[in-house]
């Protein structure tokens, strides 16, 4: 898979996962909030090596910014079960 797939996947799996794991842990954002951090999901994953650690501290960075939350458990959770999320739609799409 071509690592700009890779990360336009990871991109849209977390625009799409993040809101719901966001509502169930009752943390305020707004739609602007989401597409920069999953702007920045895409981007850190291009990061040869080490692009998945990367991304997944600067969706952190990103969203404690952003968010009128605490890091711990309101963003560190919704972010860990998007990024979990993510690995079966990864999956769906062929590797060479």
């Amino acid at each position: 898979m071509s690592p700009y797939t890779n990360a336009l996947i990871a991109a849209v799996a977390m625009l799409l996962v993040l809101p719901i794991a966001l509502a169930i842990f009752k943390a305020p954002f707004k739609l602007i909030d989401l597409v920069l951090a999953a702007i920045v999901a895409g981007a850190t994953t291009l990061i040869p090596v080490v692009g998945g650690p990367v991304s997944f501290l600067a969706i952190l960075i990103v969203l404690n910014w952003r968010l009128p939350v605490s890091l711990y458990p309101d963003i560190f959770y919704p972010v860990a079960i998007a990024r979990l999320a993510s690995i079966p739609v990864m999956m769906l799409f062929p590797h060479p």
